[in-house]
């Protein structure tokens, strides 16, 4: 369906000057002499774009079919009445909420009939901060405007609007996370992203309970200097790669790396990498982390699509994950001192019974996603606002990277990093869903089951009223970091619980980085990544790294 969207978004329409013929009938059956009334129907007042929804839809869709139907019938073996009847359904989708509602629905921008705002999102980028799509609909509609994507329409709010109307919503249980089927097959029913928190969430609450103790400040500490041998290996990759070919990419090291510390936190003493655990969860966690952002078409186009190879990697490793947690029950791969993930999942202890098969599964492969693709997405951006500035680079060279006191102290490295999650936050949004209305106040209303998309990145994420929007690292002290950084999920029950991990881990990356190496960005051309929707930068950002002169 990806490749549906992306070949009708590109396709080349010519606007017609006329939108129908003098006797009332629509101009053929191209959809070029239709474009200009759907840009205009964008355009028009929010009561007469209501009105005026149906009569453009209608004609237009006729249109588009003939184009989808070449597309996809062949593809998919589907007749063309069969795919008529199915335009159909997504329009009535489409515009039978919003001409039923219209009344209490924030600012509806729906985009074209039957692609939505897909097209859009394609070709800018869901998120990344600056020129995405997100933003440019955030100047134009403000703090919340319902959109389509995908066939579905969703609500998009602020994260102020979140705190605002929905917070004690989701501590009061009724709200539930969304996530697309790939996500959710993937991830697992049991799964802490998946499962309900708040009231009510008794085994979310308890997976959390029992992870708790293998992440607190104690145990990160002592994970320090693991994190630091892994971090200094990958920067020694990138000198060596710079002296042999004259440059090095960050991207593809800092996946690696963030796999690795996401394991050895997850895995303890299994992850070392004398043993064959390591590249293994590694291999697997690539396919599985990779199916997470694609649309579920394994049915039709069978197992070897992206998705299919992350459903069978998953499989191998709940295989793996089983064969690990027998170990870990007879107390096997744990380090002196150090609860790793594993065994706190897999065994009985002061937080509960060991968990079941499922959970277990399902915790480890979350707790893999969610280490690696935060701080997997933070780090280039962090280490490119750094290239900019100098004087930063020195602040962090000086710093004593000592961690006993906490991992989140307002240090200097940490609150560069948190700074530049701020301009571009490594999540764009989390899903919420209700079977009620939610009331937004003055901004109106979410009628029952249509998606809300939370948005961590607005122009005035992470700002106390009055802040400049310019980059300044200094305003992340301790109490400001307290209120306002939402970028592992905010104040929710879904906070992520690998945060801690993450900030360790790209601290430690950072401080060696300045304090023990030189290095250059090379070029900071970014595009959008179609698989995920988020603008990323080109060529896995090439750089030059060297070692200091003692």
């Amino acid at each position: 369906m990806a490749a549906v969207l992306l070949a009708m978004a590109s396709s080349t329409w010519r606007p017609h000057a006329a939108f129908y013929h003098t006797s009332g009938q629509h101009r053929g059956s191209s959809s070029r002499s239709l474009l200009p009334a759907a840009k205009g129907l964008c355009k028009t007042p929010r009561l007469t774009r209501f009105a005026l929804a149906p009569a453009i839809a209608a004609p237009l869709a006729s249109s588009l079919a003939q184009r989808f139907l070449g597309l996809c019938g062949a593809m998919l073996g589907v007749s063309g009445l069969g795919l008529g009847a199915l335009l159909s359904l997504i329009l009535a989708g489409q515009y039978g909420p919003i001409l039923k509602h219209r009344k209490r629905l924030p600012p509806v921008d729906l985009g074209l009939p039957v692609l939505g705002q897909s097209n859009n999102i394609l070709k800018h980028g869901w998120s990344g901060g600056g020129r995405s799509w997100l933003r440019h609909l955030q100047a134009k509609h403000g703090p919340a405007f319902v959109f389509n994507l995908l066939f579905v329409n969703r609500v998009a709010v602020y994260y102020t609007v979140y705190e605002k109307y929905m917070q004690e919503l989701e501590r009061a249980g009724k709200l539930r996370p969304l996530f697309s089927k790939s996500m959710q097959s993937l991830l697992g029913q049991k799964s802490v992203l998946t499962l309900p928190g708040g009231k009510g969430g008794a085994l979310h609450a308890r997976i959390r309970q029992k992870i708790g103790p293998a992440l607190t400040q104690h145990q990160l500490c002592l994970m320090a200097p693991q994190v630091e041998a892994m971090c200094r290996l990958v920067l020694e990759d990138m000198v060596e790669e710079t002296i042999r070919d004259g440059r090095t990419t960050l991207l593809p090291k800092i996946d690696r790396l963030t796999q690795d510390v996401a394991a050895a936190s997850l895995l303890g003493g299994f992850a070392d990498p004398d043993l064959p655990h390591l590249a293994r969860i590694r291999s697997l966690m690539e396919d599985i982390v990779a199916g997470l952002f694609n649309i579920p078409v394994e049915k039709v186009f069978g197992r070897e699509t992206v998705l299919g190879k992350a459903m069978r990697a998953k499989v191998e490793a709940c295989q793996l994950i089983d064969e690990l947690s027998e170990l870990a029950r007879k107390g096997e791969g744990s380090r002196p001192g150090q609860r790793d993930v594993l065994s706190q999942l897999a065994r009985e202890s002061a937080e509960g019974q060991a968990l079941s098969a499922e959970e277990i599964h399902d915790s480890v492969v979350t707790m893999a996603f969610a280490g690696k693709v935060t701080a997997a997405a933070a780090l280039p951006v962090a280490v490119v606002e750094l290239a900019r500035r100098p004087d930063w680079i020195q602040r962090l060279a000086s710093e004593a990277p000592h961690f006993e006191e906490g991992v989140e102290r307002a240090r200097p490295a940490l609150q560069f990093i948190r700074e530049a999650m701020r301009i571009k936050p490594p999540a764009a949004a989390f899903y919420r869903g209700s079977d009620d209305w939610i009331d937004l106040g003055e901004l109106g209303a979410v009628p029952p089951g249509m998606p809300v998309a939370v948005c961590m990145d607005h122009p005035r994420a992470g700002l106390a009223e009055g802040m400049s929007e310019e980059f300044e690292p200094e305003r992340w002290t301790e109490e400001h970091a307290r209120q306002y950084f939402i970028f592992f999920g905010g104040a929710t029950p879904h906070t992520c619980p690998g945060k801690g991990l993450a900030l360790l881990e790209m601290q430690i990356f950072l401080g060696l980085l300045c304090r023990d190496y030189s290095f250059e960005v090379l070029s900071e051309e970014t595009f959008v990544d179609r698989a995920i929707t988020q603008v990323k930068y080109k060529n896995g950002l090439p750089m030059k790294v060297f070692r200091k002169e003692l």
